[in-house]
């Protein structure tokens, strides 16, 4: 690994992050060509969110490490919620179709792999440990 290539675990994040993003981008272009142009404005807002997010933790900044953490949060409830909703309604009801079900427990899946391969992996904390400042010991 050289100095400016980050570490695999934070590779992974970035690319999910990234694709989350484009999703959700895709997703207000469809709103906005389906004369929707009111309910494209969050998810494009997160979407330009995440891609701002994936760009700054290719160098090892914290902050877009921490609103990462909080984007992967948001995904997990959003994934959540619209489960609980397309399963509410049972097989026979108006339930969603079980492919739009998959690919909301998918992007949950996204958003928890986010955090993990952000806080756990040593590699990942020294990636982001980088930057700071060491504190100066006391004599004891």
């Amino acid at each position: 690994m050289s100095e400016r290539t980050p570490p695999a675990p934070v590779i992974g994040a970035v690319v999910a992050v990234g694709v989350v993003a484009a999703l959700l981008l895709g997703t207000g272009a469809l709103l906005i060509a389906g004369g929707l142009p009111r309910s494209a404005v969050l998810p494009v807002a997160f979407g330009l969110l995440g891609a701002a997010i994936a760009r700054g933790l290719w160098p090892g900044w914290r902050g877009p490490r921490v609103l990462a953490a909080f984007f992967g949060a948001f995904v997990i409830m959003y994934a959540g919620t619209a489960l609980a909703d397309g399963l509410a309604d049972g097989p026979g009801g108006t339930g969603a179709p079980a492919a739009v079900l998959i690919g909301t427990f998918v992007l949950a899946l996204a958003g928890a792999a986010v955090i993990v391969l952000l806080f756990v992996p040593p590699s990942s904390r020294a990636w982001f440990a980088r930057y700071r400042k060491p504190r100066p010991r006391r004599n004891e």
